[in-house]
């Protein structure tokens, strides 16, 4: 256990020693922010939209019978949208549908050769390939959850 404990995080200090310019790495970064959120960013609206939809229906469809205002509906459906829908939910749509990408991704480059291509030129390919990955995810990730919790309510 200690071996392979021990080889992650020589892995992890690999990903964070970034030994090419930064106007590639910014560059990258932006191509991964858009194949990691903006290309599904319509899978999220559809399916905020739907669940908020949704739990909107079932929580007043609860309360309609009880002696609670109409005014705690709303008030109702924010905190489960903020709290509970889309940090929780949408991570696990957000994380599902980007890991069989990124696997599917770093298959290709494995049986085309790229990395082997990318050893010899002298770049690290940890660092090349996963740190604009962790990078975007990080930024492109909140960006999806503010805007799920838009169309949720809407």
């Amino acid at each position: 256990m200690f071996k392979f404990l021990l080889s992650y995080f020589k892995f992890l200090k690999s990903v964070f020693q970034y030994n090419t310019k930064y106007s590639i790495l910014f560059t990258q970064i932006l191509d991964e922010c858009i194949r990691l959120g903006v290309s599904f960013i319509l899978f999220f609206i559809f399916l905020s939209f739907m669940v908020g939809a949704v739990c909107g229906i079932h929580l007043t469809s609860m309360l309609k019978g009880m002696f609670f205002t109409e005014k705690i509906i709303p008030v109702g459906l924010k905190n489960i949208f903020f709290l509970e829908f889309s940090p929780a939910i949408m991570c696990i749509v957000f994380i599902g549908k980007n890991i069989t990408a990124i696997a599917g991704q770093l298959f290709f480059l494995k049986t085309s050769g790229h990395f082997d291509n990318l050893k010899v030129v002298g770049i690290r390919t940890s660092s090349y390939i996963c740190l604009p990955k962790i990078i975007a995810t990080t930024i492109v990730y909140p960006l999806l959850t503010i805007l799920s919790c838009f169309f949720s309510l809407l």
